[in-house]
């Protein structure tokens, strides 16, 4: 009873760890770097425990001073900047044609964003797959 008493005890309360804070205000968009970041003791259930877990994220929001760096407040980098020009990129069946678009939207590795064809002057959809580089295919 009393062993069964205490797993519960440890079950319903905050277990203390090391977790990621902000060392300073991070602004929304920001890359993060081992300087913006510190640890320190404090129980938060969707953090981090290490730094290097961080570095190269994005903030998807402001993060304050102190602040734990929480999984919802992070993104992928972005790769594809709104307004940006990119590679605009179709391949099928080891064919690969490239044009110069610009994109309407930001995008992470994966992301889909809309591209303005610079010379045909459609708009097509395609996935950001490298640094201002998107992947158009036939089912986009």
């Amino acid at each position: 009873m009393i062993k069964a008493l205490a797993l519960a005890c440890l079950i319903c309360s905050p277990v203390s760890a090391d977790i990621v804070v902000a060392s300073r205000t991070i602004g929304s968009n920001r890359t993060l770097s081992p300087g913006d970041l510190t640890l320190t003791r404090g129980t938060v259930s969707d953090g981090f425990s290490a730094i290097d877990q961080v570095v190269g994220m994005e903030t998807s929001v402001i993060i304050y001073a102190g602040q734990p760096i929480t999984f919802p407040s992070l993104r992928l980098p972005t790769l594809v900047e709104r307004n940006s020009k990119v590679a605009l990129v179709f391949s099928i069946n080891g064919l690969e044609i490239a044009t110069e678009g610009r994109a309407l939207g930001r995008a992470s590795h994966g992301e889909q964003v809309q591209v303005l064809n610079l010379s045909s002057r459609n708009t097509v959809s395609g996935i950001a797959t490298g640094f201002a580089r998107v992947s158009v295919s036939p089912q986009n």
